[in-house]
């Protein structure tokens, strides 16, 4: 079972390292997000937007939006808008809303145009007004030619380029944001600690280990169980003989009797993206005479080709191929599935 058990985690590894190597990822985001959040925002009126502003963290107030220059939509979904507003008294940037922030971005931009058009006294603006935390980042290529349109960036001269910012604040809570991508790393780091803690329980040989339970002689089952696996061999990923079979699936150890196998086929899935395929998966299914079945992977369509030609000269009983009939009859009336070959008398070669 030792064996077994280390061949499970060979096959389970690269689901380790995906889990563990994601886990580190949101770890070390949420540590610097914590870091951030440490040492807190720093006062918009504290800025100095001449210098380095890239990823600095703010807070501070928004007195005035002058325009919504371009917006992001999902499914007619508007999930993100960027507007244009005041850095400081010299400066202009942009901001940047998400969601849930869009609709206090508007309200103040609706009070902004009613202010600008006298038709508000400054009261609904005031009213408006709103508390923001957020980073200075730089504005991504595909908006920030939205930006230049708005502001008629070629018709500038140099000194008024100068005072539009290609930088906008991203309304965000770093707070949550620190505390959500730690607890996503602790969620990966556990999510791979139990699949590494079933698979050194054998968790994953519960077909082994239900076999040998139920054996009249269980001590006696495990050796037989023990000599098959340390000297068969294992061709293209599976191990048989005219006693057992024993295959796996990501992880899964598939095992049985080879004279309880009823039948044998194979299993093609093909995975797309936007209806283009991508890659097949190749599973040979068993069906056994209990009626339960086990699928074995097996790595390309020449290694399944190859297993299936090999199972022929074990299963001697088992039916082989698929069809929507077979399915149906071992699924609804076993009994009529296993007189097709199962409970035939073998030929006796003379």
């Amino acid at each position: 079972m030792k064996k077994l058990k280390k061949e499970t985690i060979r096959h389970i590894l690269p689901l380790l390292i995906i889990f563990w190597g994601v886990a580190s990822l949101f770890l070390m985001v949420g540590i610097s997000d914590s870091a951030t959040v440490a040492d807190g925002p720093t006062p918009l009126e504290e800025v100095d937007f001449s210098g380095d502003i890239d990823g600095l963290y703010v807070t501070g107030t928004i007195y005035y939006i002058y325009d919504c220059y371009c917006e992001v939509t999902e499914e007619e979904i508007v999930t993100r808008r960027e507007y244009l507003i005041d850095a400081n008294d010299y400066y202009y940037m942009a901001l940047r809303a998400d969601d849930s922030d869009i609709q206090a971005a508007d309200t103040l931009l609706d009070a902004s145009y009613s202010y600008y058009l006298g038709e508000d006294d400054g009261t609904k603006l005031v009213a408006a007004q709103y508390e923001i935390t957020g980073v200075i980042e730089k504005i991504p290529d595909s908006t920030l030619e939205y930006y230049h349109d708005y502001i008629e960036w070629d018709t500038l001269d140099d000194a008024s380029k100068e005072t539009f910012l290609p930088y906008y604040i991203r309304v965000t809570d770093y707070e949550s944001d620190a505390a959500t991508s730690l607890v996503i790393s602790i969620i990966f780091f556990i999510c791979g600690g139990i699949f590494l803690a079933m698979a050194l329980a054998g968790f994953y040989q519960r077909t082994v280990k239900k076999y040998i339970k139920a054996s009249p002689s269980p001590e006696l089952a495990k050796q037989k169980v023990d000599n098959f696996v340390e000297n068969t061999p294992i061709i293209n990923g599976m191990r048989c003989n005219n006693e057992f079979i024993l295959g796996n699936n990501i992880g899964v150890t598939i095992f049985g009797e080879t004279s309880k196998v009823a039948w044998v086929y194979l299993h093609t899935t093909t995975h797309r993206i936007l209806f283009i395929p991508i890659y097949k998966n190749y599973n040979i299914y068993f069906g056994f005479a209990d009626g339960t079945l086990q699928a074995a992977a097996t790595k390309n369509k020449k290694t399944a080709a190859a297993t299936l030609e090999m199972l022929q000269q074990y299963c001697t009983k088992a039916v082989f191929g698929y069809t929507p009939e077979l399915a149906q009859m071992f699924r609804k009336n076993r009994e009529e599935f296993l007189n097709i070959k199962y409970n035939s008398p073998e030929e006796v070669v003379e």
